[in-house]
């Protein structure tokens, strides 16, 4: 990964952060530059980020982590913790 951001700051592309309202399991191009996906964040696996997306897209942005849902193996909050 910091190869890659090294020429995406060397060829001026914009590197945006990773967001639960904004993001997908990995990069992904949008207006502005390259949004860091999901699975750039350490101890957050493949399916917390799925039920994430799954979640946003089923019932809009996340307005905060209390509107969250419960995952089935805990709370998806303390995956995010």
């Amino acid at each position: 990964i910091t190869h890659y951001t090294a020429q995406c700051k060397k060829m001026g592309i914009n590197l945006l952060p990773p967001s639960v309202n904004e993001s997908f399991s990995g990069f992904t191009p949008e207006k502005g530059g390259i949004r860091f996906g999901l699975m750039a964040i350490k101890f957050l696996g493949a399916g917390v980020i799925d039920r994430l997306v799954s979640q946003r897209e089923q019932n809009g942005k996340y307005l905060s982590a209390l509107r969250m849902e419960p995952y089935e193996d805990g709370f998806l909050l303390e995956a995010l913790e």
